[in-house]
């Protein structure tokens, strides 16, 4: 039989702790139990709800820092990929290309020369802090803008920030998921590394939300490397239904920048996958030793407009006609030649043409 608070009659237990107490002494604190747990109680939400919330630690924080403070670097890189085109459904057959891409930075000035295949056209990029300048080499035309993207026009994206390529999720304009030195000032670039999940079974696997890739909803899948800081060495993009759609691996190598250790990706594995889970396109890119922190000449960042046939400035819409290479520096020479041919020619006339019509006279 139980009682409850202030009726007077003995309980055998009263939440589990009370037994068998005296008259008084039951009635006291069966009346005043409830009450105190209650304040306890709502002093402890109310302590809670007090605290700051405990932000997550930031994934690849010292990666990530050292991405933000980087003022100048070079590499260049060799590119060799191979991919079935009935796999990958884009074609017959299987090819083979070898490509490279070189790219200088010093502050806000970098340049990019990238080439897709030997024997193909070479693309350069060169942004002087003010100006961007695209040679284009189907057309043999430079066009300047005052846009600072850093891109090559999609030949070959920056290797170097594939170990962040979670950062931006694939979107239908290939712009917009490149990321850019910038990119790593933008706050709402650190707050994709604040949101992930780490798995129960393994921590050293965390997951990201994703995006679509080829009409595929997916998620990353990041494998965390310590060695002695955080790094990503492989990025997942696993599919809705399990299946992998991408998978790029990374090794690094250390290098020396103001006194410490910086880490960067030294050898670069993608593999993308067709519908049977079989590799359809595998692309691997070595990168030689960098230079970091070493003062890069100015003369870097500037491009030579003589080598395009024509100059396009899209900020004022207008085409300027250049001579290239060595017809511009052939040119005056040409010229002189052509005023002294003209004034043979008319010496010749003068005096040799009129010379028989006046024997004639005589």
């Amino acid at each position: 039989m139980s009682y409850r608070c202030g009726k007077g009659v003995p309980a055998e237990t009263i939440s589990g702790e009370i037994t068998l107490l005296p008259q008084i002494g039951r009635r006291f604190k069966n009346c005043m139990l409830k009450p105190l747990l209650s304040l306890l109680l709502l002093t402890a939400v109310l302590s809670c709800a007090a605290q700051p919330k405990q932000e997550p630690p930031i994934l690849f924080s010292n990666l990530f820092q050292q991405y933000q403070s980087i003022d100048s670097l070079h590499f260049r890189a060799t590119c060799d990929q191979d991919w079935d085109s009935d796999k990958a459904q884009t074609g017959k057959g299987v090819h083979h290309a070898e490509g490279f891409y070189e790219f200088w930075k010093s502050g806000q000035s970098y340049r990019i020369v990238a080439q897709l295949d030997k024997g193909e056209p070479t693309n350069e990029l060169v942004f002087d802090g003010e100006k961007l300048f695209y040679y284009d080499p189907a057309m043999e035309r430079i066009t300047i803008t005052s846009n600072w993207n850093e891109s090559s026009s999609s030949v070959i994206l920056n290797p170097i920030f594939l170990p962040f390529a979670f950062l931006k999720p694939p979107s239908q304009d290939p712009v917009k998921n490149e990321l850019f030195f910038r990119d790593f000032q933008s706050p709402a670039i650190l707050s994709r590394l604040k949101h992930y999940k780490t798995a129960s079974r393994n921590p050293r696997v965390v997951t990201l939300a994703g995006g679509v890739l080829d009409g595929d909803r997916f998620t990353y899948r990041i494998h965390v490397s310590e060695q002695p800081i955080q790094l990503p060495s492989v990025i997942d993009l696993v599919a809705t239904n399990g299946n992998l759609l991408e998978q790029i691996s990374i090794s690094y190598q250390t290098l020396p920048s103001n006194g410490k250790e910086t880490y960067w990706p030294s050898n670069i594995v993608e593999k993308l996958f067709g519908d049977a889970g079989d590799v359809a396109v595998k692309t691997e890119t070595t990168l030689d030793p960098f230079t970091v922190g070493d003062q890069i000449s100015s003369n870097v960042f500037k491009m030579d407009l003589s080598r395009a046939k024509s100059v396009y400035d899209a900020r004022t819409g207008k085409i300027t006609k250049q001579a290239s290479g060595l017809t511009a520096r052939l040119a005056p020479a040409v010229l002189l030649l052509f005023f002294a041919f003209s004034a043979a020619a008319l010496v010749y006339v003068v005096f040799f043409m009129k010379k028989p019509a006046l024997e004639d006279k005589n």
